[in-house]
């Protein structure tokens, strides 16, 4: 029976032995864990910006490759990142902000007002383009040929809602000046367009050629021809030039000859032109009778000719009354957007809507 109860008790004594052991080692491995977390700890954020040098007495910026003297201190490196690439960190804050608040609604609203606070961040402290960056050239060049395609205005780019739809789409990006886009891209983006067609027109045996002089609202005269081509089995139209003619004080077939000419040889086709298509003014005939090519009139404006002589009734003055009864009811409802707006409702499913006859004025 002794013997028993001393067996009971040394195993008792072994199990308190194994129990304090094993809470030791978890303490040991708590203690070591919380020194481990505190190591990470002391690890600043700025080094995910930045990499050290092997000799640990530089740090190189990961965005601009910038070097800081370093010595274990980050002062100058977190002034550095707050200076010029403070839209980094807010970014990373707002991601981190977003993962950490969950589905729930308040952090939906919460993530919408900090990534707003970073758009706004980011475009106040971004750092612009340089100016011989691939990315600015591409930026400018793709702003030239939408001003040529949608005929827009060069002082586009001062107007205030443009202004800020660049900077939201790129905050990197800076609008060119008025002047810069007039005189430097859109000059540079004429002279590539010009040599592409020039080697087009040089594979080219034949072209007719339209022009025409109109008048601008500063009451200058300018000639603008057009080309018309076969290219590759396709019909193709290019516009060669507006420009005034050389003597601005005279409208003679001689000098709308001459202002053609110089156009056609500085494309270099003036032996392939095949015809001239103008309206029917004596000086336009003229002047092709001068420079040797066919001369075409113009179907429409010969039509509109024909169209104004038919409607000229000065001898019959029951035509001409009709005419003109015609001309002020086209007035009246032109004139009315109450009248205008019934007349309208008096059609029911047509739409159809009144002309005033007028001469018309072709443009080629």
């Amino acid at each position: 029976m002794d013997r028993f109860l001393q067996m009971g008790k040394r195993r008792n004594s072994k199990e308190t032995c194994d129990c304090s052991s094993s809470e030791s080692e978890k303490s040991s491995a708590a203690t070591s864990s919380s020194h481990k977390l505190k190591k990470k700890t002391k690890i600043s954020d700025v080094w995910n910006y930045f990499k050290r040098s092997d000799d640990k007495k530089f740090a190189k910026c990961l965005n601009c490759e910038k070097e800081y003297k370093t010595s274990g201190n980050t002062s100058n490196l977190r002034d550095h990142l707050k200076r010029f690439h403070a839209s980094l960190r807010d970014n990373e804050r707002n991601s981190a902000n977003y993962v950490d608040q969950g589905d729930s609604i308040l952090s939906t609203s919460s993530s919408c007002r900090s990534s707003m606070r970073s758009v706004d961040s980011y475009i106040k402290n971004s750092v612009l383009y340089d100016s011989n960056s691939s990315r600015k050239k591409i930026i400018d060049k793709t702003l030239a040929e939408m001003v040529a395609l949608d005929v827009q205005p060069y002082s586009i780019v001062e107007d205030r809602g443009f202004i800020k739809y660049s900077k939201i789409m790129d905050a990197r990006y800076k609008l060119p000046s008025c002047r810069h886009l007039q005189s430097v891209l859109m000059m540079d983006l004429f002279k590539e367009t010009s040599a592409k067609l020039s080697t087009i027109l040089e594979e080219v045996s034949s072209v007719a050629v339209t022009c025409d002089i109109w008048s601008s609202r500063a009451n200058i005269s300018f000639l603008t021809v057009t080309s018309h081509f076969i290219h590759e089995f396709t019909l193709k139209t290019a516009s060669l030039a507006t420009r005034k003619l050389l003597d601005a004080t005279n409208h003679s077939a001689q000098n709308i000859a001459n202002t053609l000419q110089e156009v056609l040889n500085s494309w270099g086709f003036f032996d392939k032109t095949e015809c001239i298509v103008t309206d029917n003014a004596s000086s336009m005939i003229k002047a092709c009778e001068l420079l040797k090519i066919r001369n075409i009139p113009c179907f429409a404006h010969t039509l509109n000719l024909v169209v104004q002589d038919g409607l000229n009734f000065d001898d019959d003055e029951k035509t001409m009354a009709i005419i003109s009864k015609c001309k002020a009811i086209v007035k009246f409802f032109k004139k009315s957007t109450i009248a205008n707006k019934k007349f309208k409702m008096a059609q029911e499913k047509f739409g159809y809507s009144l002309l005033q006859e007028t001469p018309t004025t072709l443009f080629y």
